[in-house]
């Protein structure tokens, strides 16, 4: 990295002052920016500072610094530049050595040139993007209304983001975060990302499964597109269907090209894993039985009894799925209930069985991005000692590659080995 740029909002606790910035400097930025086609870097806190290209995200291991950094600055109408000018870390004026005839300066501010001032890691990005969401969902009566041009959101305004404010507060870069969102099934709405009502999400999902099934079970096969076009826009619009499709469609699930393969069935159609979670999210949004618990974050957590939860789960997921997914969740409820790990924490209640245990509706996406208070949150959930597999599922989406999960949750929990049985974890 040969320069650093700071933009005003760097400067939040009073540790650096602004000066200014040269029309020359800026202009050159502008032409770095052009040739690299994206982001130089950015630099976000709260609570670790992680640097973020259009491209990727790092940890920011080490900063080189000292207590003065050298700024270049010019004067308006100087020939050339002037003595330079100093900022020091405290909230002393700088000093200046101009003239006042030159203390005019442009506004900004641009950092002098240096070299290998940060030492860096790849990181997965800490999205947050549900999070940001959550509060902005869109259901199916305001989309009618957007396509007749006669609705309002129906969300306060300071829940709305646009891409631009996304990126701002996500610590990732605009690459990851666009990526993060076509997985999410997240919808463009009056300018406003928006993610589905899970409700309707799950209904629609539901519906093309069962669409799918019909052609299986007469030994027959369907495209994706074929597919959509059975229920849009006739059952649904269009464009619902479409969101839906984009996170839970398979990769590589063929369309309606001359040049595509042959029409497929329902376990190339479909990420059958993931349909099966979604569906049940679903059985704990529309249970009548359901509860909130609230945690340490603020947040309010779906909750059900693991008996009424699990008969409505095995009713929702249709036959055919379990049998491709090669389960038989009467048969095994242990096996079953480990397809949920990283959505669903259980809390039992005697001798480590699921009889009379609490589930709790908590998918990693929903829960915080800094690692310590994630793990902090898990215990709270659950007390009791945790499997490696269900806790393991929520800490590496956390993790760099160079980083083992073995080896960095023995800093948040206390290990527990026994010869023959599983590795399990307790809270500090």
């Amino acid at each position: 990295m040969d320069d650093i740029y700071l933009s005003p909002e760097f400067e939040n606790e009073n540790d650096f002052r602004l000066l200014s910035i040269d029309k020359r400097i800026a202009s050159a930025f502008t032409e770095s920016l052009e040739r690299r086609k994206g982001v130089v870097m950015v630099l976000k806190g709260e609570p670790s500072l992680t640097a973020h290209t259009d491209s990727n995200s790092m940890e920011v291991r080490r900063v080189e610094y000292s207590n003065t950094l050298l700024l270049a600055k010019y004067a308006d109408g100087a020939a050339g530049p002037q003595s330079p000018t100093t900022a020091t870390p405290s909230s002393q004026q700088p000093t200046r050595s101009v003239s006042r005839g030159q203390e005019r300066l442009t506004n900004g501010v641009v950092l002098a040139t240096l070299h290998r001032i940060f030492e860096t890691q790849l990181v997965p990005p800490k999205l947050n993007v549900y999070r940001a969401l959550r509060h902005s969902f869109i259901g199916e009566a305001e989309l009618a209304g957007h396509e007749t041009g006669s609705a309002a959101p129906r969300v306060a305004p300071q829940s709305l983001h646009t891409f631009k404010t996304l990126v701002r507060r996500t610590q990732s870069s605009p690459l990851e975060l666009a990526g993060a969102l076509k997985e999410m099934g997240a919808l463009v709405v009056g300018g406003h990302l928006r993610l589905l009502e899970p409700p309707l999400q799950c209904r629609v999902l539901r519906a093309m499964v069962h669409a799918a099934c019909r052609p299986a079970a007469a030994g027959a096969a369907c495209d994706w597109d074929s597919l959509c076009a059975s229920l849009a826009p006739a059952t649904y619009p269009r464009l619902v269907v479409q969101a839906v499709g984009m996170v839970y469609r398979a990769r590589g699930a063929s369309t309606a090209r001359a040049d595509a393969p042959p029409p497929c069935g329902l376990s190339e159609l479909f990420d059958l894993p993931k349909v099966a979670v979604a569906l049940a999210g679903y059985v704990f949004d529309t249970s009548a039985e359901t509860t909130t618990q609230a945690l340490a974050d603020g947040a309010r957590y779906p909750s059900l009894c693991y008996d009424v939860f699990f008969e409505r789960w095995r009713t929702a997921v249709p036959a055919e799925v379990w049998q491709l997914l090669q389960m038989e969740p009467g048969a095994s409820p242990e096996a079953s209930l480990e397809l949920l790990n990283g959505n669903v924490i259980a809390r039992r209640v005697r001798d480590s069985t699921l009889a009379g245990a609490t589930l709790l509706w908590a998918p990693r996406d929903y829960l915080p991005s800094d690692l310590a208070a994630r793990v902090r949150l898990l215990f709270e959930a659950n007390p009791d000692k945790w499997s490696s597999a269900a806790l393991k599922c929520y800490v590496d989406p956390l993790l760099s590659s160079e980083q083992v999960f073995a080896n960095v949750i023995l800093r948040y929990a206390r290990e527990y080995r026994i010869p023959g049985q599983p590795t399990t974890y307790a809270s500090l």
